[in-house]
């Protein structure tokens, strides 16, 4: 099923993940290695790392900023990636948009490389998700795609019939907006009658409670993306103490079915 060592290992061993985003660079080389170092510490099992853009436009005004501040020479520069590898220990995703990673095939160098475990692309097209699947399965890279309650129904069977990791956006729109409504429910419901698939809930999460309620309702796990880049612009403690907060909620979970 799995063609990530690390990430089969992960799922092997933990009965949830919360997966949390960081922009790589951000807000400098050395804050970011610190922050990414502390953030796993702090209960992230996952890290998700923005790969640096100059158009970033499915994110919202916070990790856009973000992105606008970035020293864009990082990207090709596997050294900032290795470092990266070499800081933390969890499964690491690239979050990136296809035209900045396929320039001089970076994401293909990150993968070959070894340095990245998984990528999240959110605007390729159907035929190109099949396409780049195939080629990183050769380097024992997952590829994450991300769905929503607009995906046409052919696509999002063709996806969860190919990929075992699968990204459900809990709204459609930019990142990041304060939308919290249970729109996600009928597709959750469809997603999870495909047997051997781990489904992750993005979009609009910010609190413990939500995050209780979306992996007791049957998410794998949860991605969060704004609320952090929104507590890290405030002190890298700040945004350790948010991760702290919400990583108790996997531990409620886990306690609750453990009592059933």
């Amino acid at each position: 099923m799995f063609v990530n060592q690390k990430m089969q290992d992960f799922i092997t061993f933990h009965p949830h993940a919360m997966v949390g985003y960081l922009l790589a660079g951000y807000p400098d080389q050395e804050a970011f290695f610190r922050m990414a170092k502390k953030s796993v510490e702090s209960g992230l099992s996952i890290l998700e790392i923005g790969f640096p853009s100059n158009d970033p436009r499915a994110d919202g005004e916070v990790i856009r900023k973000a992105h606008a501040r970035v020293d864009k020479s990082i990207c090709s520069d596997l050294s900032f990636w290795k470092k990266l590898r070499d800081t933390v220990k969890v499964p690491i995703w690239i979050m990136g948009y296809k035209k900045d990673l396929y320039v001089d095939n970076i994401y293909l160098n990150l993968a070959k490389s070894g340095l990245v475990d998984a990528f999240v692309i959110p605007d390729m097209g159907t035929e190109e998700l099949f396409s780049l699947g195939e080629q990183l399965r050769e380097y024992h890279t997952e590829l994450v795609p991300v769905i929503s309650s607009e995906t046409p129904k052919a696509r999002l069977d063709r996806l969860l019939a190919e990929f075992p990791l699968i990204y459900q956006q809990l709204y459609s729109g930019p990142t990041g907006l304060p939308i919290e409504n249970e729109s996600y429910q009928e597709l959750l419901a469809y997603n999870v009658t495909h047997e051997g698939k781990y489904l992750f809930a993005g979009f609009g999460i910010h609190s413990k409670e939500r995050v209780e309620e979306l992996l007791e309702s049957g998410f794998y796990g949860v991605i969060i993306g704004t609320a952090i880049m929104k507590a890290l612009n405030d002190s890298e403690d700040a945004a350790c103490h948010f991760i702290e907060g919400l990583s108790g909620a996997l531990l409620e979970v886990e306690r609750e079915v453990n009592s059933i």
